[in-house]
């Protein structure tokens, strides 16, 4: 049986990098718009906008809506766990009053590339 690729396109999109070659090895990171509207990492907690999925020099393809695998920076101990960013743009366990960004879809170790879905949402209630 041929496998499937695990990205599920949706809503992706290509954009500049703010410094060149400054995500090169962050596939499956968060990435939010600096204040001149380039691509950088999350901080904890911050409002993403998706999930890297793909990195040239000075350009990152980021997917806003979709099933991606995505870097985990904590333990994901359970699949419907919403994750936000932790201070490196990695994925963990959203806490109260921070921004979510996914939904896990399995589960997995800090630094294990995870399935979900992004669903960038609200802060946490």
């Amino acid at each position: 049986m041929a496998t499937q690729p695990f990205h599920k396109p949706v809503l992706p999109q290509s954009y500049d990098l703010a410094v060149a070659d400054a995500l090169n090895g962050k596939e499956g990171y968060a990435v939010k718009f600096d204040a001149n509207e380039k691509i950088v990492l999350c901080g904890a907690g911050e409002a993403g906008i998706g999930i890297v999925v793909e990195v040239e020099s000075t350009r990152v393809t980021v997917e806003h809506l979709g099933i991606v695998k995505g870097k985990a920076g904590a333990a994901i101990t359970a699949a419907g766990t919403r994750l936000m960013s932790d201070g490196n743009g990695k994925l963990i366990p959203a806490t109260a009053t921070n921004h979510v960004i996914a939904t896990a879809l399995g589960e997995g170790v800090d630094l294990d590339l995870i399935p979900m879905l992004v669903t960038i949402g609200p802060k946490q209630t």
